[in-house]
């Protein structure tokens, strides 16, 4: 094995037993997981036990140089500097004609008799082959693969959508683990669909750390890798204010606090309900921006959380209109839908806090969204939700 390899040891028992378990004598120069999965970390020999049963056996792993620590753009290559007299280090991209040769002459950034060098400035994605030179003489090659980009977005208390850019037939799988590396979730590219390049995580625990890798189609390699935390707290916005909930088993809420856009703490109602795990804020403006502060049980802030108190409307439909009152808050754009998310009508003649919906259908479900606009020179830069709501218009 090379510094960085991934392979995952089968193991048979001669009476069918398959409760194996596994062990590194030396975990710094490589490790075995729960599945016999093991990972080449410094250059040396050691012994993997297997148990099964009340018997045992062991392989003799060697590591040889090889690339770790890989990310997007970064890799530390290791050799054995006892036993090869380096004097510089090549890097080339692999299948390039001409040599495109980063950091050639690299002990100039480092001493390279060390056996360990880190290069940085790679290109996420590309196979590159590491050569140890003396004098004139290639003394050993290995090449290595940075990795492919990975972005996590929109989490959740139990969610995690992962993208990633690795093109077509280059990803076997996409696993999920906790930062002590026990493995918590798991897709194949078959399961996700071959053209995959996304999936949405699920069954995730609230404010936890998380590491997400993608593996290569051959052997255990990692080609891709970034970590995660998953929200603390969810909240909805609601009416002058905002609900907030989050696993009261698993984390204990002191107190919270509300500040404005601008920063500056503002006075709120803050239901006293700690102990359920849910907050419910009122007495705010309608259509502004806020965050709220969570504070634990040892005064440390567990998170912070961005929302816009909605315009407290209040309607009244009957057959084909509806009447739109409200008290705190403004907003410039009113747009109707039906059940199927049509757009079927718009918000008409606004006067004040006051403002009508005409040209509907009587006896139907609509929802209303609305939206405060900011304008530069008569032209919509940007637009907020400050408001959605469910009517009934009246039967006839």
């Amino acid at each position: 094995m090379s510094v960085g390899d991934r392979v995952t040891i089968e193991a048979l028992s001669d009476n069918g037993d398959s409760l194996f378990t596994y062990s590194s004598e030396q975990e710094d120069i490589a490790t075995v997981d729960e599945n016999g999965v093991v990972e080449a970390l410094s250059i040396g020999e050691t012994n993997i036990v297997v148990r099964v049963g009340g018997g045992s056996t062991s392989l003799r792993v060697t590591v040889k140089a090889g690339a770790a620590n890989i990310t997007e753009t970064t890799a530390t290559l290791f050799w054995n500097a006892e036993g090869v007299d380096v004097t510089r280090v090549d890097l080339f991209k692999k299948g390039d004609d001409e040599a495109m040769i980063v950091d050639k002459d690299y002990s100039v950034l480092g001493d390279i008799s060390s056996g360990e060098l880190d290069f940085s400035g790679l290109t996420a994605g590309t196979d590159y082959v590491a050569v140890l030179v003396n004098g004139a003489d290639n003394v050993e090659s290995f090449d290595f693969k940075t990795h492919y980009p990975m972005t996590v977005e929109s989490t959740t208390t139990s969610t995690a959508n992962i993208s990633w850019s690795s093109g077509i037939l280059n990803v076997s799988k996409l696993v999920v683990l906790d930062m002590s590396d026990n493995e918590v979730w798991s897709s194949s590219i078959i399961e996700m669909g071959a053209l995959a390049s996304s999936v949405t995580v699920k069954g995730l625990s609230a404010g936890t750390q998380y590491k997400a890798r993608l593996i290569g189609l051959l052997g255990q390699k990692v080609v891709g890798e970034t970590t995660f935390t998953t929200e603390l707290a969810e909240i909805s916005n609601a009416p002058l204010g905002a609900i907030i909930s989050w696993n009261a088993e698993q984390t204990q809420v002191k107190s919270a606090f509300v500040n404005d856009d601008a920063g500056a703490e503002v006075t709120a109602q803050i239901s006293d309900t700690y102990q359920t795990g849910e907050i419910t804020i009122s007495g705010l403006t309608g259509g502004e921006d806020y965050k709220l502060t969570l504070v634990g049980a040892d005064n440390t802030e567990l998170g912070t959380y961005d929302f816009t108190a909605y315009i407290d409307i209040e309607i009244t439909p009957n057959t084909i209109r509806a009447d739109l009152t409200w008290t705190s808050g403004t907003f410039d754009v009113g747009t109707v839908y039906d059940s199927a998310d049509n757009e079927v009508a718009s918000v008409t003649k606004k006067l004040g806090k006051k403002a009508i919906i005409e040209g509907l259908t009587p006896n139907t479900d609509y929802n209303i969204v609305l939206e405060k606009q900011t304008k530069f020179l008569g032209q919509v830069i940007s637009s907020k939700v400050v408001g959605e709501y469910s009517f009934t218009t009246e039967a006839e």
